[in-house]
């Protein structure tokens, strides 16, 4: 394998793992938006 072929997918690795992180904190923080909204009508 060459370098850049290695360097591209190292990268493209990085970019996924970025990705799925976001992907997760946001659906984190819809979760407890969706919480706090359930507690509020509750009240």
């Amino acid at each position: 394998m060459s370098l850049r072929k290695a360097v591209e997918h190292a990268l493209h690795d990085v970019d996924d793992a970025r990705r799925r992180e976001i992907a997760r904190t946001q659906s984190d923080k819809f979760r407890r938006e969706y919480i706090v909204a359930l507690l509020a009508l509750a009240v």
